[in-house]
């Protein structure tokens, strides 16, 4: 339902004249939380920002609202997904508003600082010891989306240190161990050498759009796995390599990452 967002939303509203529309603050502030849904589910991570960003330094009266401590959560996801760290609210965000959305948001802001940090494992205990909450919130897509962007920048972090590394050695810095050892037992291949080598900067942009197309093709060979699984003759098989060679048995324990959002419900109306 969110392949194609309807064209008002590529308009910026500047300006509302409250005489010739019955508005308030409240439908206000769900267009643009609801507008940032449908971006992100479209992958426009800077308009989905935008949106988030208006929302949250939205002024207010006595109490601020649900709407901005759940756009301030989406807020934190998706600027690590798409900038690597979470980025600054602008300027004129009230002080107020910013503290009590980090104090509404600690599991968020525990992402942000493995995220920060490269700590995959720490990103990890977050991430399955506050998933009811990310379940509550309907934000498990955006927090797998957000565990792939941190293996891509640990990825990224290796080729800067070394130029040749071992896959076992890739396998455990990424916390992808299971998965890569059964690759290279499929791959029936000698070569378990990684070679980095230096890249121009204008080819900076290129290795990182390989890196998510490898990525994803990743989590979609993952997927096609489960399915060959449910194969009662592909199970044959399976269980004829597990014995005859290592690597195999390893179970993969992965999800497909790139999940849609499932932010369709409405918690704020009534």
């Amino acid at each position: 339902m969110y392949t194609y967002p309807p064209t008002l939303l590529d308009y910026n509203i500047e300006i509302i004249d409250t005489t010739r529309n019955d508005l308030d603050i409240q439908s206000v502030l769900e267009y643009f939380y609801y507008g940032s849904i449908i971006h992100a589910a479209n992958k426009k991570w800077n308009r989905a920002l935008d949106f988030l960003s208006i929302i949250i330094s939205a002024p207010t009266q006595k109490m601020i609202s649900a709407i901005q401590i759940a756009a301030y959560k989406k807020y934190i996801l998706i600027s690590l997904i798409h900038e690597g760290q979470v980025k600054s609210l602008p300027k004129y965000t009230a002080s107020s508003v910013e503290k009590v959305c980090k104090g509404q948001s600690l599991p968020y802001q525990q992402l942000a600082e493995a995220f920060k940090d490269t700590n995959i494992q720490a990103f990890q205990n977050t991430a399955s010891q506050s998933s009811n909450i990310f379940e509550s919130d309907k934000h498990i897509g955006l927090v797998k989306q957000c565990f792939q962007s941190i293996q891509r920048k640990k990825i990224k972090e290796l080729t800067k240190v070394y130029i040749t590394v071992g896959l076992n050695d890739m396998a455990q810095k990424i916390g992808n161990q299971g998965h890569i050892l059964a690759c290279i037992s499929v791959t029936e291949q000698n070569i378990k050498m990684v070679h980095f080598n230096d890249v121009e900067e204008e080819k900076q942009n290129k290795l990182e759009e390989s890196i998510l197309n490898v990525s994803n093709i990743n989590n979609r060979i993952l997927y096609m796995d489960k399915l060959e699984g449910l194969n009662r003759e592909f199970q044959t098989k399976y269980m004829t390599l597990s014995s005859t060679g290592p690597g195999m048995s390893e179970q993969f324990a992965e999800e497909e990452m790139d999940l849609p959002i499932d932010d369709d419900v409405r918690p704020f109306a009534g």
